[in-house]
């Protein structure tokens, strides 16, 4: 007798994306005031969060339900010219050329990376 494994949304494990865990990714960063976002909770201006690229997020969106997406309160580790942050993924964001390792980070995150004066810089990050 067969064995069919299903995921927690009812598909097949084989249709679901493929596991982005140990992806490094790089893009474009900028800086935001959170406030609602796609995960559907309210992040407030003093909290390392971030909003990753469309392109990204869209891969684990279930059911069209953009609240519904297995990237909600995942924690990635950014690297941008003034050293690294731990930032919690709450939102979503447009992409700088259609880039998905971009990202809108908090003021507070973007801060600890750069000085806000830039406003776009080159990052790097992964899934922690």
């Amino acid at each position: 007798m067969p064995i069919f494994t299903v995921s927690l949304d009812g598909r097949p494990a084989n249709q679901l994306q493929p596991s982005v865990g140990s992806k490094n990714f790089s893009g474009i960063a900028t800086y935001y005031d959170p406030n609602v976002g796609a995960c559907g909770f309210t992040s407030s201006g003093d909290e390392f969060v971030c909003a990753i690229a469309d392109a990204l997020y869209e891969t684990q969106t279930i059911g069209g339900n953009p609240n519904n997406n297995a990237f909600c309160r995942k924690q990635i580790s950014v690297t941008g010219p003034k050293g690294t942050v731990i930032a919690t993924i709450v939102d979503r964001c447009g992409s700088y050329k259609n880039m998905s390792g971009d990202l809108d980070l908090s003021r507070p995150a973007f801060n600890k990376i750069s000085d806000p004066i830039n406003g776009k810089i080159p990052v790097t990050w992964h899934f922690i």
